[in-house]
């Protein structure tokens, strides 16, 4: 512990609170308020928390340091005892109390001490700390905390909008009136904002924004009379309307029928319409907008033929949309989505003071005897006004990063066919659990300049939104980028519910055809054909526990035939589906249920690959998302062939046989005894990963091609010996058939 206090007790410029209390008795620079005592309003309060003195320099190597090595911000020193003692009552200090939280307790017996010496330092970092690096707003405020050379605090800084402090400080607290004229007036200046001055948002949305507009769906709300709206029919109209994506969760009797349809061209009754609706169409009006699309009633529910025409159209639904109002929040369509918000659960509110009118033109971090002689002759009547600050943590030594708040925590991302509205959506409204943002191909941002982090957001790829998306080049870096975010929205997709399991393809359809546009490949059930053999190279993430559809709705080696979150292979593990191809794609074939939907249902699908097929043993051991797979060597091979059980082989010598692993689709079909491996790609010379297979039942398995197959997960080898499978594949040393699966 010496060496501690030596290291704190020899800094420099440390301000001693023993001496503050002294200095500054009834001096102070603003009267005292009272949730904070007069130390700290004296030192590091009247010195703004260090955020308008010179950044913070940290050591290049992070390690623990003391002000000769860490420099700028605000250094003072007292020990553990005094900030006990003024955090406790009658002084009750706020910034008392959260230095005592945030300090890590129990690391030795000697920090519990009283007297234990603390240093600490306040003040902004040199750049974006790394918990805020791409956050919202731009330049906002943030705060380090460091206790005895260690970081013990990162968060950010806000204020209300009508603080004294506020233009001084840049981020502000949650609209929490989500609903209120004000908060629906701030989102309008955003969109006006991000029509009118967002070069990115103006390059990709110009045809949606000149008049006349867009052509408008088949049918829309008219809102111009929210007490009495109606449905209105565009014949072929151009225009500006909104659109709603918000979660059914329950049946909806409103719903627009054959039935009531002429009824609801003159007048829809408000007091029929669940509130998530009647809400939408009161924030389209307060919005400036005449006309919302909402599915339930824009779409002919007991009408196939109008469904499978308005289901045909919803890329350009969303897309085409002035702005999408998202009821993110909503569990069911009967609970509304403009409440009151919550407000925040971690906070620190602290008061400040305004540094853009103190009297004095030196910097607060003037030395310390000037600093202490212009408080001492400022007049009475030139007393700094005070605002109050909020501080908000993003880092805690005692925890490391806070989470934050994410999409994905809303009800509304539980929904498969919600992600597609979201994804085509170019500009949203999102009326979150916490506030109300908005987003578009710029940003995502807090509607009112809340801090908000959409690190964790996925996007569409610009070219998506293009009228004229460029000519890629397959393979090309930019087709695999874009490929790429096709595999990360398929992950999200994947991990939704989708209440009619026949729409598992169609509630994505309209992604997909976005997607199209720009790939210029074959759509298979879900897979691209230019991306074969990688595409089929999916697979479970601890969902392999939820059983395989008994109806059928896609051949097997698509994703859409089962159920639970998937990854494209290579991202799991170890190898790089990216690598050499050791399988030829002959043939791929799907036919689809409804020709008018050709990115949706399936009837059927066929797949035939030119590869070797391996004889395999799945061992089990008692999991079910990761397993342990035995295949026949070379030398067996050779000597027994594919059509071999190794099952059944009696002192099957380990040692020729390859281990890897294998992810199983569904845990049931980790129960068949006889299965094959099916090589797609190699890493290298020792690594490979390809399907895992069985053959259909013995009546339907046989044909003149051969056996059938079915798909049961996917397998990773990775071979340590320099005679292997992966070098005779290299050889061409294993005989290679054609392989159907269906």
């Amino acid at each position: 512990m010496g060496s501690a206090v030596s290291r704190v007790l020899r800094g420099r410029h440390h301000y001693d609170t023993t001496k503050a209390v002294v200095d500054y008795s009834g001096d102070s620079v603003s009267p005292k308020p009272a949730s904070v005592c007069q130390v700290c309003w004296d030192g590091p309060l009247a010195e703004h928390l260090g955020l308008f003195s010179a950044p913070i320099q940290e050591p290049a190597t992070g390690a623990a340091s003391d002000s000769s090595t860490k420099t700028g911000g605000y250094s003072y020193t007292t020990t553990w005892g005094e900030l006990k003692s003024r955090a406790a009552v009658p002084e009750s200090c706020v910034w008392c109390q959260a230095l005592l939280d945030m300090y890590e307790l129990g690391r030795d017996d000697a920090s519990r001490e009283a007297e234990f010496p603390m240093e600490i330092t306040v003040g902004s970092p040199t750049g974006p700390a790394v918990t805020m690096a791409g956050c919202t707003p731009g330049r906002m405020q943030e705060l380090l905390v460091f206790i005895n050379g260690f970081r013990h605090f990162v968060g950010y800084v806000y204020t209300d909008a009508d603080d004294p402090i506020a233009p001084k400080i840049v981020a502000r607290d949650r609209i929490q009136d989500v609903g209120s004229p004000r908060a629906l007036t701030l989102a309008r200046e955003c969109l006006d904002e991000c029509m009118h001055e967002h070069e990115r948002c103006i390059a990709l949305l110009a045809s949606e924004d000149t008049i006349p507009g867009p052509v408008l769906p088949t049918r829309l709300i008219d809102c111009t009379n929210p007490a009495c709206p109606r449905l209105d029919p565009s014949n072929g109209k151009r225009g500006q309307y909104l659109a709603l994506s918000y979660v059914w969760g329950e049946a909806q009797e409103h719903k627009t029928t054959t039935l009531n349809k002429s009824t609801y061209e003159r007048a829809i009754d408000p007091a029929r319409l669940p509130k998530t609706i009647y809400d939408a169409i009161k924030v389209t009006h307060a919005l400036g907008f005449a006309f919302l699309w909402v599915d339930s009633l824009c779409i002919v529910q007991d009408d196939d033929a109008d469904k499978g025409r308005e289901l045909g159209r919803m890329h350009r639904i969303y897309r085409d949309a002035c702005v999408t109002i998202i009821a993110s929040n909503a569990k069911k369509v009967s609970e509304g989505f403009l409440q009151d918000r919550p407000g925040p659960s971690r906070e620190t509110v602290l008061p400040f003071l305004c540094p853009q009118l103190l009297p004095s033109p030196m910097p607060i971090r003037a030395t310390r005897c000037l600093s202490f002689f212009h408080r001492l002759r400022r007049p009475a009547q030139d007393t700094i006004p005070v605002g109050r600050i909020r501080i908000a943590p993003t880092y805690l030594r005692t925890e490391g990063n806070i989470e934050q708040y994410g999409h994905a925590q809303e009800p509304i991302s539980t929904r498969g066919w919600c992600l597609q509205e979201y994804m085509m959506s170019p500009r949203a409204l999102l009326f979150t659990a916490e506030t109300l943002q908005y987003r578009c191909p710029k940003e995502t941002r807090n509607v009112g300049n809340a801090f908000y982090d959409p690190r964790t957001e996925r996007r569409l790829p610009d070219a998506l939104f293009l009228a004229e998306p460029p000519v890629l080049a397959c393979g090309s870096r930019e087709w695999v980028e874009v490929h790429e975010a096709w595999l990360d929205i398929l992950e999200d997709y994947t991990r939704r519910a989708v209440t009619v399991p026949s729409d598992k393809l169609v509630a994505c359809s309209a992604v997909a055809e976005a997607f199209q546009h720009v790939l210029r490949s074959e759509y298979l059930a879900g897979l691209w054909r230019d991306a074969l053999p990688a595409d089929l190279l999916w697979f479970k993430v601890d969902d392999a526990h939820l059983p395989r559809p008994t109806v059928y709705r896609a051949p097997s080696w698509s994703w859409a035939a089962v159920d639970g979150r998937v990854q494209r292979g290579g991202r799991g593990f170890m190898l790089d589906s990216r690598g050499a191809v050791s399988a030829e794609v002959v043939r791929c074939d799907v036919t689809l249920a409804d020709s008018a939907v050709p990115f949706g249902q399936v009837s059927r699908g066929t797949l035939v690959v030119r590869s070797a097929l391996i004889p395999s043993v799945l061992c089990t051991d008692g999991g079910f998302r990761e397993q342990t797979i035995r295949l026949q060597s070379v030398d067996q091979a050779r000597t027994w062939g594919a059509d071999c059980d190794l099952s059944e082989r009696e002192g099957l010598d380990a040692d020729k046989t390859h281990e890897g692993m294998w992810f199983v689709d569904c845990e049931s079909d980790a129960k068949i005894d006889r299965t094959w491996v099916v090589p797609l790609i190699r890493d290298g010379r020792s690594g490979m990963a390809g399907l895992v297979v069985a053959r259909l039942d013995a009546t339907e398995s046989q044909t003149e091609c051969g056996y059938i197959y079915r798909r049961l997960g996917i397998f990773c080898l990775v071979e340590e010996d320099e005679v292997g499978l992966c070098q005779a594949l290299d050889a061409e040393e294993l005989s290679l058939i054609e392989i159907v699966l269906v």
